[in-house]
């Protein structure tokens, strides 16, 4: 699971939307999703709980930060590609 949120990571860096002026706020998240992976397949690995518990919280926060930015009524400035809802 950790591998594959780093591949998410690694795709959401590559997919800076055209029209974003301020290319830090898109990768910043992501980069911190991509440590926090990488923090919990170590963890995961060396069997500690409370570390792969902190790891996962890095994740969900990188998340978090990303979509309350760049989601509708994020305030971020919202990105009109990322405000769709799926399918449109």
């Amino acid at each position: 699971m950790a591998h594959r949120i780093a591949a998410v990571a690694e795709v959401t860096e590559a997919s800076i939307p055209k029209q974003m002026k301020n290319r830090k706020k898109w990768l910043d998240p992501s980069a911190q999703m991509r440590v926090g992976a990488t923090e919990l397949a170590k963890a995961a690995k060396a069997n500690q709980p409370q570390d792969v518990i902190k790891a996962a919280a890095k994740i969900n926060s990188a998340c978090n930060s990303c979509h309350t930015m760049f989601r509708a009524g994020g305030g971020g400035g919202g990105n009109p590609a990322v405000n769709q809802p799926p399918g449109k």
